[in-house]
């Protein structure tokens, strides 16, 4: 899908270039025309538009969701590096094969490594055989495992002397160590230790198997390790050119993509249906344009809140996020964008509610009638009052009684309106305002008919 998204992006650049000769040219957006029913070239301007940017985001979304990455959740590559561990590899390839594939079957060889990485190992591979000697564990390699399946898990193998007795430690903190000789122990570091962290410090540290153990020394440390941590890459392909992404990245492009895709979904049936009902005017022609940007900001915005725990508990971790879910959820946000924006609101309205805002209600005056005095009438002309009231929390409900016959009042609006009838009278009217928050006032006045 490289190559088709380089030509859809082509063909948008094409049409972008076209629209402006055409806009400075004709200029049909002027404001003599804003009323004016949309021109056919801006209708398939419109159009084309939306197929070619509807073409160039799925060929985007295909190839953000066809990026395959390593299945853990970190990246660690062996340390020392083999080459490192040996430099008589460097004389000998036979023996730099056999030392860099099984480190196992040559411990031998590596315990008469002189110069292991740079600041890497300490003491140096040299004192192997004195640590053999004295029984002190030396680590020479940190080799690190991935398990496969649905959850993968990395473990780090050790490789080292004297390591009989010992118990491996990350970050100066000991782990559960599987012993699988004296020369290679593995362990599996927790979340803690690796994640968020650049680098990981490994070490052993002995202990006593039994009390009567005076072989071993207890709490005896090994030299240090520093193990870096990254986070997993992989190359997302557009044609030629492959720039390396991060989960988050391909998270975060999806959900931009995908609330565009989803607002051109909406803005294209839009327009078709005002095409076909001839009833598209050019007003709205820069709205159909930049419709796409704001399903994007949206998506952006619902995407954050998502993964900040907001609506549903916790924050996800990036690796067990389903690209195809945040696909569903930037295009739904897109297409919906009145909804999202609904919804926003209410999460915006429950983090941010404080007693404040209650007290600030009672800090508003109750609610009064401000009509003070009610017009005449007369029998069998028009009649037409709009009662008025202040202060309160708005909309107000109204409720009248005693008004001549003929008379009624709109309870939502306020007004008085009618033709009175019967025989001249004066009345008592009894005036009822009632807010939002319950208060009420009450004011009676004379109406003469």
């Amino acid at each position: 899908m490289g190559y088709f998204v380089v030509a859809s992006a082509t063909l948008l650049a094409l049409l972008v270039l076209f629209c402006i000769g055409y806009f400075v040219k004709a200029s049909p957006d002027a404001p003599s025309h804003d009323a004016e029913d949309m021109p056919l070239p801006l209708r398939r301007i419109l159009i084309a538009y939306f197929l070619v940017l509807g073409a160039l985001l799925i060929g985007l979304l295909i190839d953000l969701n066809m990026v395959d990455f390593p299945e853990t959740a970190v990246s660690v590559d062996i340390t020392p590096p083999p080459v490192a561990l040996n430099p008589a590899a460097a004389a000998n390839a036979k023996s730099d094969t056999s030392t860099a594939k099984s480190p196992e079957a040559a411990p031998s060889a590596q315990s008469k490594a002189q110069a292991p990485a740079s600041g890497s190992a300490a003491p140096a591979a040299a004192n192997d055989s004195a640590g053999k000697a004295s029984g002190t564990p030396v680590v020479l390699q940190v080799i690190p495992r991935t398990t496969a399946g649905n959850a993968p898990t990395t473990y780090f193998a050790v490789f080292g002397s004297n390591l009989g007795s010992t118990t491996i430690r990350f970050n100066g903190r000991e782990r559960n160590t599987l012993h699988i000789s004296s020369t290679l122990l593995e362990a599996q570091p927790e979340t803690a230790d690796i994640v968020g962290r650049g680098t990981i410090t490994v070490d052993v540290i002995s202990h006593r198997a039994k009390p009567d153990d005076v072989g071993t020394v207890e709490g005896q440390i090994s030299n240090s390790i520093i193990v870096p941590i990254e986070k997993p890459i992989a190359p997302l392909n557009l044609g030629y050119w492959r720039p390396s992404i991060t989960r988050e990245t391909q998270l975060l492009l999806i959900v931009l993509l995908a609330g565009a895709l989803g607002c051109m979904v909406h803005a294209l049936r839009s327009i078709t249906v005002f095409i076909g009902n001839r009833a598209a005017v050019t007003s709205w022609f820069w709205w159909y344009i930049t419709r796409p940007l704001l399903g994007m900001a949206l998506a952006l915005i619902f995407y954050a809140v998502l993964r900040g725990g907001f609506l549903a508990g916790s924050p996800a971790d990036a690796k067990v996020v389903s690209p195809f879910g945040v696909l569903a959820i930037g295009a739904l946000v897109g297409m919906f964008t009145e909804k999202a924006s609904n919804k926003l609101a209410d999460v915006f309205g429950t983090l941010f509610q404080s007693k404040a805002d209650e007290a600030s209600k009672d800090k508003l005056k109750k609610v009064s009638i401000k009509t003070s005095s009610l017009p005449d009438g007369k029998v069998g002309s028009v009649y037409n009052l709009q009662l008025e009231a202040t202060d309160g929390s708005t909309p107000y409900t109204w409720t009248v009684t005693g008004l001549p016959a003929g008379l009624t009042v709109d309870s939502k609006t306020g007004i008085i309106s009618g033709t009175p009838t019967g025989a001249s009278a004066t009345s008592s009217v009894k005036i009822v305002v009632k807010d939002t928050s319950g208060d009420t006032d009450t004011k009676t006045l004379p109406l003469v008919t």
